[in-house]
């Protein structure tokens, strides 16, 4: 019913913070072989109030991927109660669900225009020997795609940057 999206946006934020540590895990095995500084700078591009844990050179060396996004989740999940406990459970919520509608409404509005765009430039893929029809579908499924990776980026660097603006007098 969308009563309570926490979850929702929390699900979102492991997919990002994935996206950020997995191309540069995958280089390598060993941790004292990752770049700690890109993983950082593209956190920090979630919420730029999130600073990574220093590591021991002890604790490089047991280090796994898993455990470093564990940490990292933890850290973030930390930043999302100070932010909650900033604004109000209740009035979070009621964000979440803003933030959410507002982000779906005009990603989805750029992708019927992308849509159609693509739509009206199709046609001329027959002249390159490709079905036209094959090509649309391809193109639409990925942008698409694309469209639902932006949603869950966006949602999660809004709800983690909200500020609530009060009126208050001097």
């Amino acid at each position: 019913m969308g009563e309570n999206l926490r979850s929702y946006i929390l699900n979102m934020l492991k997919d990002l913070i994935d996206e950020v540590v997995d191309p540069v895990t995958v280089a390598s095995r060993f941790a004292e072989e990752w770049d700690f500084e890109r993983i950082e700078e593209g956190l920090k591009g979630i919420s730029p109030s999130y600073s990574q844990k220093k590591y021991t050179k002890d604790e490089i060396l047991d280090l796994t991927e898993d455990r470093l996004k564990e940490d990292i989740i933890n850290k973030f999940e930390k930043l999302y109660e100070e932010k909650e406990e900033e604004i109000g459970e209740e009035r979070m919520r009621e964000i979440e669900r803003m933030i959410l509608i507002r982000v779906v409404d005009n990603k989805w509005m750029d992708h019927i225009d992308a849509m159609d765009q693509l739509k009206s430039g199709i046609g001329l893929r027959a002249l390159g020997q490709q079905d036209p029809a094959a090509a649309y579908s391809n193109e639409g499924f990925d942008m698409f795609e694309l469209m639902i990776e932006s949603i869950k980026e966006d949602t999660v660097k809004f709800c983690f940057n909200v500020t609530v603006k009060t009126t208050s007098e001097r």
